[in-house]
This record gives structure tokens, sequence and C-alpha cells, in this order.
């Protein structure tokens, strides 16, 4: 899948990777640093989930 000089399977492989390495390094750590800033994990304040794992996986494609 080489378009332009680029392969773009490799990249979207790479994306994904590297969404779920962060995934699960922030899930791992989440309790250790919710308990040291203090925060309350009942509340429900938390922004909607959706938008934010978007954006953040667009952001993983542009890295790659």
């Amino acid at each position: 899948m080489n378009f332009a000089g680029m392969n773009y399977l490799a990249i979207v492989v790479a994306a994904i990777a590297a969404f779920a390495f962060g995934a699960a390094w922030y899930g791992a750590l989440s309790k250790p640093w919710i308990r040291a800033a203090r925060l309350d994990p009942s509340s429900k304040s938390a922004p909607p989930l959706a938008p934010l794992l978007a954006t953040s996986f667009v952001c993983e494609l542009v890295m790659a």
C-alpha cells in the first residue's frame, strides 16, 4: 500500500499501536494519578469520552 512514497498501512498500524500503548499506560496509572491529584472519582463532571478518544487517535495518525 505505497502511495506517494508513504506506506499507509504502516501509518495506520503505528497509530493503532501508539493508541493501544497509551491506553494501557494511562489505564495502569490512572488510579495513582487520581489519588495524587486529590480528585473525587465518583464525581460526574467528566467530559464526554468519544470526542477525546477520536481526537487522540487523529493526533496519533498525524504523528505516525
